[in-house]
């Protein structure tokens, strides 16, 4: 009777360690598939992007893929990622989406208007109660493409052009020309800035 007790007891054991093994596996990836991941990416990066700083891979249970981060170490647009199966296979490579698009130039350029945005919302002498206000530039498509990566931009200029201003103001008068005082009265304060 004990050693059939132990037989089960051990079948139990290795089944609850498989089970255990499974579930780290599906949230953490397997070291063996992470060696090859890392592999991949070191010889990928080396021979298409040579001189670029890169991420060790990590594994993401929402792709079931590992994933390495590459950026320049001279170009504040050119950062991207490559996605790599568990076999150590190259999955995708976004650098054309994000780097030649000039998605990642776009991106930049819109962050600085929100910052200098939130900035002047932030202010102490913004004299307006607002619990929403955002900033954020609107372009076309043929207006990001024609922005070159890396370029610092005059953002006043800009923001003149393609920005668009979200604000709740709080006020006591709700009418027409209460409203278009506070805007005309917002537009000075930007155009100050």
């Amino acid at each position: 009777m004990k050693k059939k007790t132990k037989i089960i007891s051990g079948i139990v054991f290795i089944i609850l360690i498989g089970v255990i093994l499974f579930f780290i596996n599906a949230f953490e990836g397997n070291p063996i598939s992470k060696f090859l991941a890392d592999r991949s990416a070191k010889i990928y990066i080396e021979e298409t992007y040579p001189g670029m700083e890169f991420t060790k891979s990590s594994y993401s249970v929402k792709t079931g893929k590992y994933h390495v981060l590459i950026k320049s170490p001279i170009s504040i647009d050119t950062h991207f990622g490559i996605s790599i199966s568990l076999m150590g296979d190259i999955y995708s490579d976004s650098y054309e989406e994000k780097v030649l698009s000039k998605w990642n130039t776009y991106n930049r350029i819109d962050r600085e208007y929100m910052d200098i945005v939130r900035t002047i919302f932030d202010s102490d002498d913004f004299i307006y109660e607002s619990d929403m206000g955002f900033g954020y530039l609107i372009l076309k498509d043929e207006d990001i493409e024609e922005l070159e990566i890396d370029k610092i931009y005059d953002m006043k200029e800009l923001g003149r052009m393609s920005g668009d201003i979200v604000l709740e103001i709080k006020d006591e008068e709700v009418n027409a020309k209460r409203a278009s005082e506070i805007l005309l009265n917002v537009k000075d304060i930007f155009d100050e800035t």
